[in-house]
């Protein structure tokens, strides 16, 4: 989902967040680390203690929890992994 920093109030009331479960765990990701961090913080501040910021970019986000992936976003296979191999790529 995709929240700004202004909305965290509204995302509570258009269900975007949870309105009767506080406790989910919720992972922010921003442009950087200071702007996940200060939307983590506005999160946190309206009852969602669970909430934790990536302190960099989405692409380096994505080289550290995918590391094998190869290609660029939509050229993954149906699994959502890089390319299928082939067999001149042995």
């Amino acid at each position: 989902m995709n929240i700004q920093l202004g909305e965290v109030a509204a995302a509570k009331d258009d269900g975007r967040l949870p309105a009767e479960d506080h406790n989910p765990r919720v992972i922010v990701f921003g442009a950087g680390g200071g702007q996940a961090k200060a939307l983590a913080d506005a999160i946190a501040a309206n009852a969602f203690h669970n909430t934790v910021y990536f302190d960099g970019t989405w692409e380096q986000f994505r080289a550290a929890a995918f590391p094998n992936r190869r290609g660029e976003d939509g050229d993954n296979d149906e699994h959502g992994n890089g390319r299928p191999r082939d067999d001149d790529d042995h």
